[in-house]
């Protein structure tokens, strides 16, 4: 697979090398630059896939960085992640972006970053190659934009497909919901973005918590969905403490908001669960139960039991 570069700019050194390490962590190439100048020419070198720039560049601001860059064919294209400062957010947040760019404020959350890269690249490829094949043009389709997970319509074919598949090979699969709410310590005026940066985190420890064939769905809002194939309800159960787990012991965002989850699982095998929407909402049911519950994180059932 091709490994995308991209371009840090940023005066701040610190910063720039941490953002730089967590790129090189997610695979991507990434090369580091303290002016706009610099950043510039590098695009102009057609060696750029991304810019990441500082509103607060020294010589040549973010915003004149993007003006550019845009103004320029060679150039034009190339997608854009333009950093505010804290101080800044109030002004800036509401302001047009630029082409095929966006917003993101410091500090900087990492798997928002990583979040925020990925769907950009993904609108920038799918716009610029149509030539790619359908299947991936339509993946667009299926994907969450916040998290970069997949999105309900995914989830109820994908589903159904898995449920098939257990009845036909004799194997379990597990369902679970994950709901998360009491987002505690948020700053007044950042309750939107701290809860869109808590949720672009908490997808974060989904997928590094899951297999490659795991299923992983924004449901609604601060719903999540994960299936598992191959799993039984202990190993569903264990999945869903070790994610608890990882949400009780980190904070989220700046200022630091915590966040609970609760979960609700249902798991089948040979195709008890009769159907998607059976499983489906059996976990739902699960997850309803542990809401209403004040000492309950988990409720779980097992299909195959009467």
């Amino acid at each position: 697979m091709r490994r995308y570069k991209v371009c840090v700019a940023d005066k701040c050194a610190d910063e720039t090398t941490r953002l730089c390490n967590e790129l090189k962590q997610h695979n991507y190439l990434a090369v580091a630059v303290p002016t706009g100048r610099e950043a510039v020419t590098l695009c102009e070198s057609g060696d750029i896939d991304l810019l990441i720039a500082s509103t607060t560049l020294p010589d040549f601001p973010g915003a004149d960085v993007c003006h550019h860059l845009e103004t320029n064919p060679g150039t034009c294209d190339i997608p854009v992640l333009l950093t505010v400062e804290k101080s800044e957010w109030a002004t800036i947040k509401d302001r047009e972006c630029p082409k095929a760019g966006e917003f993101i404020k410091k500090p900087l959350n990492f798997p928002m970053v990583m979040m925020k890269l990925d769907a950009l690249l993904r609108k920038h490829d799918t716009t610029k190659d149509t030539a790619l094949p359908l299947d991936f043009v339509l993946d667009t389709a299926y994907t969450d934009q916040l998290t970069g997970l997949q999105n309900r319509k995914f989830l109820f074919e994908r589903l159904q497909e898995e449920v098939e598949k257990a009845h036909r090979h004799d194997f379990p699969v597990s369902c679970i919901m994950v709901d998360i709410d009491d987002i505690l310590a948020v700053e007044e005026g950042w309750g939107a973005a701290s809860t869109e940066d808590i949720l672009a985190e908490i997808a974060f420890t989904l997928r590094h918590a899951s297999r490659n064939y795991d299923i992983l769905v924004r449901y609604d809002g601060a719903q999540f969905v994960a299936v598992l194939p191959h799993a039984p309800l202990d190993d569903a159960i264990l999945y869903a403490e070790k994610i608890q787990k990882a949400i009780d012991l980190n904070s989220f965002c700046d200022p630091p908001s915590k966040a609970k989850a609760r979960f609700g699982i249902a798991s089948c095998r040979n195709g008890s669960a009769r159907g998607a929407k059976n499983i489906l909402g059996e976990a739902m049911r699960g997850l309803l139960h542990a809401k209403s519950q004040e000492d309950v994180a988990i409720v779980a059932r097992d299909l195959n039991t009467p």
